[in-house]
């Protein structure tokens, strides 16, 4: 069994752990691609050979089930998910997970909560593969998967970081590596001086 299959077999007990404790999982939202002005544009989100150089608005919309073949169906594989406190960032970011454990070749999701990371002092890589390689054990090489784009991070709350967050995400996203976040919409808005390389953005839709 390769590292990642073997990391994607721990992160599936955890799940099947967390649910057999919590019963059914909270309903998650909608979602549709933001039209506030803090996305990369379509032609950088979906590069050339997508949209033969057009400058496109990009349109996503779905149901939380549909979230996990758009971002996979994205080049980059990088979304950042925005809404009002409690409106279920946290419950999509969890049906995520468990979407694309689902998916045969998908990167395997981690779950994470950004509240312990310190970007002053840490580079996201190294916190990253430091916080995995304490939560699963089996994981011998968190760095590598990381970098080979096998672990597709899924980071809740970037609403609870600093400024200092964003130049670390920059030095992160400089390589081809898969990412999703979690953040308030007002927080993002503040946090981002321009949007994150070829990165998505949508925001949840409020519940009627």
């Amino acid at each position: 069994m390769g590292a990642d299959a073997e990391l994607a077999r721990e992160v599936s007990q955890q799940w099947e752990h967390e649910a057999l404790i919590r019963g059914a999982a909270p309903v998650a939202p909608r979602w549709a691609s933001t039209a506030r002005p803090v996305a990369a544009p379509a032609a950088e989100v979906l590069g050339p050979d997508w949209t033969a150089g057009r400058a496109l608005r990009l349109r996503l919309r779905g149901a939380a089930a549909d979230l996990a073949g758009a971002l996979l169906a994205l080049p980059s594989r990088r979304l950042v998910v925005l809404g009002a406190p409690g409106s279920g960032k946290s419950a999509l970011a969890t049906r995520l997970v468990r979407d694309l454990l689902d998916l045969p070749g998908a990167p395997v999701p981690v779950l994470l909560s950004l509240a312990t990371w310190q970007p002053e002092t840490q580079p996201l890589g190294v916190w990253l593969a430091t916080r995995i390689a304490r939560s699963y054990p089996s994981c011998r090489d968190a760095a590598g998967l990381l970098a080979a784009a096998r672990i597709l991070p899924i980071l809740d709350g970037l609403d609870r970081i600093g400024p200092a967050a964003m130049p670390r995400l920059g030095e992160y996203l400089t390589g081809p590596r898969p990412i999703v976040i979690t953040c308030r919409t007002g927080a993002y808005a503040s946090l981002i001086a321009h949007p994150l390389s070829r990165t998505a953005v949508v925001e949840l839709e409020p519940s009627t």
